[in-house]
């Protein structure tokens, strides 16, 4: 049976990945997150250029001292709160003498940008002209500079990165295999159905487990492949993000301990493969095949979800590695910041092959009945399955 898995497997390999549709599942990730990360960085700098080099119109009501550097490169423009709230202002600045105090006011309105930006811009020049007073008032009274207190973050900033890359990483993989292995195993198994040859293949004089685990193994190696091509182009992707986040800029790999969750991946594919071949099966289309495929991937979607909240706690719950579609996520996060332990992939890959092995069981018990190969039938705890069938 394990030779006519592996010919199956062969020969399924050759014939899905000569489909254009397989394939720009597999290459879109490479293209996809870094041109996501770079389109918004674009974004990003392109306002920030735009804010920097932007004149904003101001009312300014203080010391001839304040409005000139308030208005350096900004235009004055009379009227008050009242030409703030017809568009003629982007804000109003009122500042005024306390003694050797100042207290000042800004005025702008927070449902537009550039009165928004023009807020920014005159608090962050009201906080230099407060910090020359002080030292200015200082050096008169003979005192010291003051104290300064820096929190250094840059020793943690490291840490925090990999706590990022873990998110994406735990929430990417899983998902977007699932996905990728979504339209193969439709084709496999629904397609072959509509094309009208799933007769003649299960009654060639071969083991019809050999044939299904060939169909299993298949799903399961393209779910790995799309899973690895995933990692690394989201690996490329925060290496490049991390550049341009830290200082010095340094470059971000994923730890080699990402490799030990390997096993915890491999096993995740194959059930998420057996999961897709079972609930397959009831159908008798690739349009029905979609249908019911939609629905294992919906409930694959969502416990990644749950898993990437547990690693955030402070107190990661040991609950996680048990259950099946968060315990993938689970490890490959644990594992991108270097915290996995051992265990945890253990229980993994137990859950995860328990729940194959039971799945392709009832697989099995499926395809190899003679109503299901020559009637089309399901057995009578699958027959509910027709009545959500679309028509």
């Amino acid at each position: 049976m394990v030779r006519v898995a592996v010919l199956v497997l062969e020969r399924e390999l050759r014939e899905t990945l000569r489909d254009p549709h397989v394939l720009a599942f597999f290459v879109f990730p490479l293209f996809l997150y870094p041109l996501v990360v770079w389109a918004g960085m674009q974004v990003v700098m392109i306002h920030q250029g735009w804010t920097e080099g932007a004149s904003w119109r101001l009312d300014v009501q203080a010391p001839a001292e304040v409005s000139a550097v308030l208005l350096e490169g900004n235009e004055a423009v009379g009227g008050g709160v009242e030409a703030l709230r017809r568009g003629d202002l982007d804000a109003v600045v009122v500042v005024a003498e306390e003694g050797a105090a100042l207290r000042a006011t800004v005025e702008h309105l927070g449902v537009r940008t550039r009165s928004v930006a023009a807020a920014d811009q005159v608090e962050q020049r009201l906080g230099r002209i407060r910090d020359d007073r002080v030292e200015r008032f200082r050096a008169d009274a003979g005192l010291g500079p003051p104290l300064r207190v820096r929190t250094v973050l840059d020793g943690d900033r490291g840490r925090v990165f990999d706590l990022v890359a873990a998110l994406l990483l735990g929430l990417m993989v899983p998902m977007a295999s699932a996905i990728a292995g979504l339209y193969p195993a439709v084709d496999l198994i629904a397609g072959e159905r509509e094309r009208q040859t799933v007769e003649t293949t299960l009654v060639s004089p071969v083991p019809r487990g050999g044939l299904l685990l060939g169909r299993l193994a298949t799903v399961t190696t393209l779910i790995l492949a799309s899973a690895a091509l995933n990692a690394v182009g989201l690996s490329l992707t925060l290496s490049q993000a991390a550049r341009a986040v830290t200082d010095p800029p340094t470059l971000w790999l994923p730890s080699l301990a990402l490799l030990a969750a390997l096993p915890a991946v491999v096993a995740g594919s194959a059930r998420t493969a057996a999961i897709y071949l079972l609930t397959l099966l009831p159908a008798r289309t690739f349009k029905e095949g979609e249908y019911l495929g939609s629905f294992v991937l919906w409930a694959v979607l969502g416990p990644p979800f749950l898993a990437l909240s547990g690693l955030m706690s402070a107190d990661p719950p040991s609950w996680q590695p048990w259950i099946p579609g968060t315990n993938v996520a689970w490890v490959v996060g644990r594992a991108a910041v270097g915290d996995l332990l051992a265990w945890e992939v253990v229980a993994s890959c137990i859950v995860d092959l328990a729940l194959t092995a039971a799945v392709f069981a009832l697989a099995s018990r499926v395809a190899t009945s003679e109503g299901f190969l020559f009637g089309q039938q399901l057995p009578p705890w699958l027959g509910w399955v027709r009545r959500w069938m679309p028509a």
